[in-house]
């Protein structure tokens, strides 16, 4: 997968991936805020697994958010690795040799996504993130 990495308007580091922005061209930072800023919960959830964050910059808002919740990302490319440290556990596609595990892997993340849905209000904003939009 061909990765293009770039700057930002406010220059901070881009990316895209066959003409798709990754994250915002504009403010990345901010970008990640809004979402995280956006999200209405009743609860606090134990676990928040992020399909592919690429650079990283939802991690911080949400250990703000949710400082107590286990943050987890689900690598699909080695490109992010040194963002790595941003998270509490980090899984890697590529650790799944047998194709019926990365189904399992999938399939458990949009099971959470709908159950994360189902009792969470997002303002103005869909459920699935631009992370996991542009990585499927």
């Amino acid at each position: 997968m061909n990765i293009v990495f770039s700057q930002a308007k406010n220059g901070q580091k881009s990316c895209s991936i066959k003409n798709i922005n990754f994250h915002s061209s504009y403010n990345p930072e901010r970008e990640a805020e809004t979402f995280v800023n956006n999200i209405q919960t009743d609860f606090i959830p134990s676990c928040i697994i992020i399909l592919e964050p690429g650079l990283s910059y939802i991690s911080d808002y949400l250990r703000k958010r949710f400082p107590k919740t286990t943050l987890v990302a689900i690598r699909l490319i080695n490109d992010f690795s040194e963002y790595d440290n941003k998270w509490d556990k980090v899984i890697y596609y590529r650790d799944y040799i047998n194709f019926y595990e990365i189904i399992i892997v999938i399939a458990l993340l949009i099971f959470l996504t709908y159950q994360f849905y189902l009792k969470s209000k997002i303002k103005n904003q869909s459920i699935i993130t631009p992370w996991i939009y542009y990585t499927i």
